[in-house]
């Protein structure tokens, strides 16, 4: 679902491929690299994308204007790159503080 409400339309928008630097995790992967126990990585619900077509922040702002349905959304400044997770039923469209330089 998440690549059928998020990443298949925001990839029209942006006429460009989307890259999936890291989308569904094992709790083993999820542990070793120092994820959140109850990431939404581990369900498959959540993707960190970036694209060649503009920069994590634009690629933010389109997002949060032209994708109807997401769960959370966090721009990572430092790694040029953005999560966007979407879960089936109750999306909460929560942005979340960007995290760092």
């Amino acid at each position: 679902m998440l690549a059928l409400r998020v990443l298949e339309p925001l990839r029209k928008h942006v006429g460009a491929p989307i890259h999936v630097s890291s989308g569904y995790r094992s709790q083993r992967l999820n542990d070793a690299i120092g994820g959140a126990p109850t990431s939404q990585h581990i369900r498959g619900e959540a993707v960190d994308i970036w694209t060649g077509a503009m920069d994590a922040a634009e690629l933010h702002s389109l997002i949060q204007s032209v994708i109807p349905e997401w769960d959370q959304l966090y721009l990572h400044r430092g790694q040029n790159f953005v999560h966007v997770s979407y879960r089936v039923g109750n999306n909460r469209k929560q942005v979340l503080p960007d995290k760092g330089t």
